[in-house]
């Protein structure tokens, strides 16, 4: 990307799937934007066609993609950048809210240092005093969670400049159309979930960190399209891209130093789902991704061939808790455990 260009076009990418009243709300705030270099795209999966003609007659300044299938977030999204004109592309939920000014601090930072992924604060969008994302960070074990998630703000040290996360929020996410380009778009066997997680962990193994830029700020409903609880359908999604990502993304060694910590956890969450109902859910997940496996090692080996990043530095960045909200009501005393566990397990990367 040229740098010299201070005012670069942005493609601002949003994926819709049968939640019209979120993506208006969304495409409201993104007219209201201040940064005027910018154009919108809308992919809308499994089009209700009558939906999205108010709304294509509301926003006309926004180029509309119908499908009558469900192409998912991921080749959504990948559809979407084959239509972005932008040398900066923002991948955005439809269930955001922005404010007025939230692209040009993102903006800023991608022209100065160009190799890299950049989010805004990410507050929910009914609780604006609440965090839902300062930068999202992996447990050891793969479980990826938001930084700060369900804190108040006002409680809570928030930097005025950029700083380093593991990677970036898929809600929002900002980086050069090279960056996708190079990476090969969001992996398409991530439907939902865990696709943010892959890009961040496979671009920073490329050479590409992720950054938080606390100045700008948009609002997320989170969970808008799956629902904020934990249910079968998204405990699925997130167990098979956690096992996936694992293997992937992880060398060889460190596959085999964390096998038995990995095959142990997997046995202690189907005991700890079952009273939940969830154990079965669990079990899918795993020996679906067993039956990919081998889908999954192909890309695993051409991630592992141009990674220029040791395991040891991408560590520096890992979580040695598991923060995430679904895993809030552990016992205090297996919490301490696993926190030590983790931290001896970082050290060995």
């Amino acid at each position: 990307m040229n740098t010299s260009i201070s005012n670069p076009l942005v493609s601002v990418i949003v994926v819709n799937y049968k939640n019209y009243s979120y993506l208006r709300e969304c495409l409201v705030s993104l007219r209201r934007t201040t940064y005027l270099r910018r154009e919108i795209i809308v992919v809308d999966n499994e089009t209700e066609t009558d939906k999205l003609n108010q709304i294509q007659n509301e926003f006309t300044e926004v180029r509309f993609y119908p499908f009558q299938e469900n192409l998912k977030f991921s080749e959504g999204n990948n559809f979407g950048l084959t239509k972005a004109k932008g040398e900066l592309v923002v991948l955005l939920n439809c269930d955001t809210i922005v404010e007025r000014h939230w692209l040009e601090p993102l903006v800023r930072e991608a022209t100065s240092e160009p190799r890299g992924f950049y989010q805004p604060k990410i507050s929910f969008l009914d609780k604006a005093d609440t965090i839902n994302s300062l930068g999202n960070t992996v447990h050891a074990l793969g479980f990826a969670f938001p930084k700060e998630i369900g804190k108040n703000a006002s409680q809570i040290s928030i930097s005025v400049v950029k700083k380093e996360v593991f990677y970036c929020s898929g809600s929002c996410v900002l980086c050069s159309r090279e960056i996708l380009d190079q990476l090969g778009g969001l992996d398409s066997n991530y439907w939902t979930y865990y696709e943010d997680v892959n890009l961040g962990w496979k671009g920073r193994l490329y050479g590409y960190p992720s950054y938080i830029v606390p100045e700008s700020t948009i609002y997320h409903k989170w969970g808008g399209a799956y629902g904020q609880f934990l249910s079968r359908e998204k405990l699925y999604l997130l167990e098979r891209g956690r096992l996936s990502s694992i293997t992937r993304n992880y060398t060889r060694r460190s596959i085999c130093l964390l096998l038995p910590a990995i095959i142990v956890l997997d046995i202690f969450l189907i005991i700890y789902f079952i009273p939940k109902g969830l154990a079965t859910t669990k079990i899918r997940a795993t020996l679906d991704f067993l039956r990919n496996i081998r889908l999954v090692l192909n890309e695993r080996k051409e991630i592992q061939a141009r990674r220029v990043i040791t395991d040891k530095d991408i560590a520096r960045h890992m979580s040695a808790r598991i923060e995430h909200p679904y895993f809030e009501n552990l016992p205090r005393e297996i919490d301490h455990l696993l926190t030590i566990i983790s931290r001896a397990m970082i050290k060995m990367l």
